[in-house]
């Protein structure tokens, strides 16, 4: 296109670059079959409603930007994350231990891992700040189908979307989202069964 061939080739470095780090952690995650082209392809289709909000100027618009570019980089990082140490997708074993104590252990054992993905996160959200916002900005419905096209083909919220539904059907205590219900099951069972004293009747 004739605005991207007069740009400065700084800013065409920096949408390369914003192009290319944004849909890595679906990129390089392990073995996802098919569902992995929809994880990369939604990450180009946010990028580019990324890029357009920010073009299009005003507080209202690049602040929707940030908070998606930051909340789909953050959620690409956890399921990333998630195949990486268990092999699957979200589920509630992997939200239970998502603590301080957790991260702790992970900075000890998997330092350079760690903290890479804190600074690529970093980076992803710095990058939307640094992309060229001069010229015409795209219309309004191009970058509403961009958004909506690539939150669908979203892997990662669709799988917390998929857990949130299977917990509002089956309730929090029988999905052990209940803060309660995983110490009350453990120390039932842990109580011992109550008998009768001799010559009683239960």
């Amino acid at each position: 296109p004739e605005r991207l061939r007069n740009a400065p080739p700084g800013q065409v470095a920096v949408t390369a670059l914003y192009y290319s780090l944004y849909p890595l952690p679906a990129a390089t995650a392990l073995a996802f079959d098919a569902l992995q082209l929809f994880w990369v392809l939604s990450g180009l289709f946010l990028a580019t409603a990324v890029r357009w909000l920010w073009a299009y100027g005003g507080i209202a618009a690049r602040l929707t930007a940030l908070t998606l570019n930051a909340a789909s980089a953050l959620a690409n990082l956890l399921l990333a994350a998630s195949l990486w140490v268990q092999g699957t997708v979200f589920d509630l074993e992997y939200f239970f231990h998502a603590d301080w104590e957790t991260l702790a252990v992970a900075k000890r054992v998997m330092a350079p891992l760690f903290f890479g993905s804190c600074a690529y996160w970093l980076l992803v959200n710095i990058l939307p700040c640094l992309l060229p916002a001069h010229g015409q900005p795209p219309k309004l419905r191009a970058v509403g189908i961009a958004a909506v096209v690539g939150l669908c083909l979203n892997v990662p919220f669709l799988s917390l979307g998929w857990l949130g539904l299977r917990g509002s059907l089956r309730g929090p205590a029988d999905c052990g989202l209940h803060p309660n219900s995983a110490s009350a099951a453990s120390q039932h069972a842990d109580r011992p069964a109550f008998r009768p004293p001799d010559g009683q009747r239960p």
